[in-house]
């Protein structure tokens, strides 16, 4: 099977809510951009008081700028999917755990393991049709023991190529919150 692949110069906008609400009108938008070789996304973060951009990383599976990604790198995830998900199908991958200074050492990773749980209709009504849903666990690993986990659910639309919804529970070491939403709002070939 094809690894998934994502065209250049496109745009997907989220809308974001975290608990505890620490931020308020939360959006990603996230850009594909041709780099040489390299598909590169850029990601803006704006919310009610302020924004940030900044390079999120590579869009090719197991890059090594994935080792700094905390949730906004949840779209990241289809780089490691293939072009046909089935249900029942387990999904592994896994990447550095960076050090708080921006390190990386041995025996420290992030673990991503998943299910695709099965197709649903449409979580994001009128956009998409069906999805995958997928079940899964972010684990934070260090010298063999698991230090904090996260659940995520994830609904993929393979129209879209993306990840079209994202629901984090769980504290872990790089985020604060501990339930983070995430909800595609605009995609140009979405037909809206």
């Amino acid at each position: 099977m094809a690894v998934l692949q994502l065209p250049a110069g496109i745009t997907w906008t989220y809308r974001v809510s975290v608990e505890p609400p620490v931020w308020q009108d939360a959006v990603l938008v996230y850009r594909t951009v041709q780099q040489g070789d390299a598909l590169v996304v850029h990601t803006e973060f704006r919310h009610a008081k302020g924004e940030m951009k900044f390079q999120l990383g590579t869009f090719q599976r197991g890059h090594p700028s994935h080792a700094n990604m905390r949730f906004p790198g949840f779209f990241m995830h289809p780089a490691y999917f293939h072009d046909k998900l089935q249900v029942n199908q387990k999904l592994a991958w896994e990447w550095p755990w960076q050090l708080p200074g921006g390190g990386i050492k041995s025996g420290r990773i992030k673990r991503y393991e998943g299910l695709v749980a099965d197709l649903v209709p449409d979580p994001v009504p009128g956009f998409f049709g069906r999805a995958v849903r997928i079940e899964a666990q972010l684990s934070y690993i260090e010298d063999g023991r698991v230090q904090a986990t996260a659940r995520e659910t994830l609904w993929y639309s393979a129209k879209a190529g993306q990840l079209i919804k994202v629901v984090r529970e769980g504290r872990t070491p790089d985020e604060g919150s501990s339930r983070i939403v995430a909800e595609l709002v605009e995609y140009p070939s979405a037909g809206r």
